[in-house]
């Protein structure tokens, strides 16, 4: 009997602890895991808050047309290039002071350095405000919105006038080159 308690206590004994093999094989996992966490979030691009700034800008600009539709009533996009921000407001009667339907501030580092406008030649605003009008039936002015950073990059959101849908592109317009009828034609070929 006394073999059999003592056999009994001595595989309690060795189960009970972790042998120095298990212990790093587990750290060496562990390690390897907090690796490819630490390279995934690293591996970001550098212009990767333009990027989310400007899809999040181009949604707003999606709901504010559609709101538009929606509501069947018109809409105005104030962009203030000074304060970094889109203010979404609704004309009601003619009378009738504008309402706030929808804002959206951008996240600096990221900034809106300007937005082209079309439709009976092309206006530049680099400074103050610029709006554009959404229509009762959801069409939009032809605009182009540009979003850059400090290090350089740019997107330009692009608007189409008829269906309000904004296509993003990476870089800058050149302002000289952009011609009105393309601003008011964005939807031809489609």
């Amino acid at each position: 009997m006394r073999t059999r308690t003592f056999r009994a206590q001595a595989s309690a004994n060795e189960a009970a602890g972790f042998t120095l093999v298990e212990v790093l094989v587990v750290l060496v996992i562990i390690s390897v895991g907090l690796g490819m966490v630490a390279f995934s979030v690293a591996a970001r691009p550098a212009d990767y808050a333009l990027q989310k700034e400007a899809e999040a800008l181009a949604n707003w600009i999606r709901a504010a047309t559609s709101a538009a539709a929606e509501r069947a009533e018109t809409h105005i996009l104030r962009y203030d290039l000074d304060g970094g921000s889109l203010v979404v407001q609704a004309r009601g009667v003619a009378d009738e002071a504008p309402r706030e339907v929808l804002m959206h501030r951008i996240a600096p580092p990221v900034r809106i350095e300007r937005v082209v406008r079309g439709g009976g030649g092309v206006r530049t605003s680099e400074a103050g405000q610029a709006e554009a009008v959404v229509s009762r039936q959801g069409t939009c002015d032809p605009h182009l919105v540009v979003l850059t950073q400090k290090d350089g990059a740019c997107r330009t959101l692009e608007v189409n006038p008829i269906t309000g849908d904004v296509s993003i592109s990476p870089g800058r317009v050149d302002y000289a080159q952009v011609d009105p009828r393309k601003l008011l034609e964005a939807s031809d070929g489609e």
